[in-house]
């Protein structure tokens, strides 16, 4: 009840900030009301879903046809437009996670029957780590990141069975003790594949960051584990943890050149090596994103992937990051209340399976959610969806003293890329690799927060 009516004192707070009326909603529809007159517009990245949204919109409110419209508009930045344009933007929003905290003064508080909503259908920490403190304006909606895949074809081919465990790994190769097994097996006797050696047991990513994350999971360990905005926890031994299986997935040769040489760790850049796994079949294993053409490339290469959590090291599962992409009410609407309730509509199951069906996007929703979808055929995004349940969000704090630098930028400005390189590559030990993130990591925050 606390935190109802704290959402209610936020939400009249905004709307006389914006010099608005508040929503108004309506118990006997369990409906916002929409203001006479109306004309309200949603930006999405999907002309197909735009104009799928506009659709339900004009279905569930015949009297009020052609008050929604739609704007082709990219997620990213999108809060950073609603804070230049104003009302000159959409009303309605897609927007990604990790842009939110930083327009907040420019977006609407979402009413309590929506704040109800995020708290009870998303997953718990996709909805409190995007939202600033003391405020709620943004509901998670689709996943955005990269699962575990594995390529049924080439492994039954190659004469290894594809039989699950509960969580849909092939259970010849549901650890890395396994698939690194299969790595050294392979060193002296390379299969043969569509008329090609097979020299990547699984391309991993190592200078490409946010794609080596779940290698440094492999202990355990997690960024900003503890919730502190000034300490990512590199000095833990898990992290440490996470550079020896770097240092065992070299010593296994996971990947070779043509050579038979193992690949340089400067080589090992991620998002590049994930279309080449996906377009050319270079591997067993790997990740895949949301943004591929995951379907088309099956439907291309005449061959069947998997989806999964990823395997597991010493009982440890890996965990790559993952985000999200929701929708948001741009502060500066002349029509809250439409816009709430155009809102409402895009998280109902209907809005969600059209979703499915018209975009790239996965529904983000938690376990035992009172909103279930049904993914119809499309399988491939219905195991999908199951993996992402076993990745981690990407914490979205900020520093203490410098809001306008996210505590994540650590991570991504200190070269961690060179330093999973030289452990890879044998020029540095796992512990001298932790040393070095230590001391860079402490140098950039007392830098930066201030």
């Amino acid at each position: 009840m606390k935190i109802i009516l704290a959402v209610f004192v936020s939400l009249m707070l905004t709307a006389a900030a914006f010099g608005q009326s508040a929503p108004v909603w309506i118990d006997s529809t369990h409906s916002f009301a929409i203001e006479p007159g109306a004309k309200i517009s949603v930006a999405v990245d999907s002309d197909a879903w735009g104009a799928a949204i506009v659709a339900m919109w004009n279905k569930a409110h015949p009297n009020h046809q052609g008050a929604v419209t739609y704007i082709h508009a990219d997620a990213t930045g999108a809060t950073d437009k609603i804070s230049q344009l104003q009302d000159s933007f959409a009303d309605v929003v897609l927007a990604i996670d990790s842009e939110v905290s930083r327009n907040a003064q420019s977006l609407l508080a979402l009413d309590p029957h929506l704040v109800w909503l995020g708290q009870h259908v998303t997953q718990p920490p996709f909805f409190e780590n995007a939202n600033p403190a003391g405020s709620y304006v943004y509901i998670p909606l689709a996943y955005n990141g990269m699962v575990f895949a594995y390529n049924k074809t080439m492994l039954e081919k190659l004469g290894y069975s594809v039989r699950t465990d509960d969580v849909n790994l092939p259970r010849e190769f549901n650890t890395w003790e396994k698939i690194f097994a299969l790595a050294k097996k392979w060193k002296n006797d390379r299969p043969f594949y569509r008329g090609k050696h097979v020299n990547i047991v699984f391309p991993m990513s190592l200078t490409e960051v946010w794609s080596a994350y779940p290698s440094l999971t492999a202990d355990g360990w997690e960024i900003y584990g503890d919730g502190n905005p000034l300490d990512p926890g590199f000095e833990k031994a898990s992290f440490r943890g996470g550079l020896d299986f770097i240092k065992e997935a070299s010593k296994a040769d996971l990947w070779v050149l043509a050579n038979g040489r193992r690949i340089p760790g400067s080589s090992m850049t991620g998002l590049n090596n994930w279309d080449d796994w996906l377009n050319n079949q270079t591997a067993p294993f790997s990740l895949v994103g949301t943004w591929q053409d995951v379907k088309g490339a099956m439907e291309k290469g005449h061959y069947k992937l998997g989806f999964a959590a990823m395997p597991t090291w010493q009982g440890n599962r890996l965990t790559p990051f993952v985000g999200t992409k929701g929708f948001v009410v741009n502060g500066f609407t002349h029509y809250p209340s439409a816009a709430e309730e155009l809102y409402r509509l895009l998280y109902t199951r209907e809005a969600m399976e059209t979703m499915i069906k018209t975009s790239s996007y996965l529904p983000a929703l938690r376990k035992n959610s009172p909103i279930s979808v049904s993914y119809g055929n499309d399988w491939v995004k219905e195991e999908m969806a199951k993996a992402f349940q076993y990745s981690y969000p990407e914490p979205a704090y900020f520093l203490p003293n410098n809001q306008y630098r996210k505590a994540m930028d650590v991570y991504y400005n200190i070269p961690m890329g060179q330093i999973y390189s030289d452990v890879w590559d044998g020029k540095k030990t796992p512990a001298e690799g932790q040393a070095e993130a230590v001391t860079l990591a402490k140098k950039w925050l007392a830098d930066n927060n201030k």
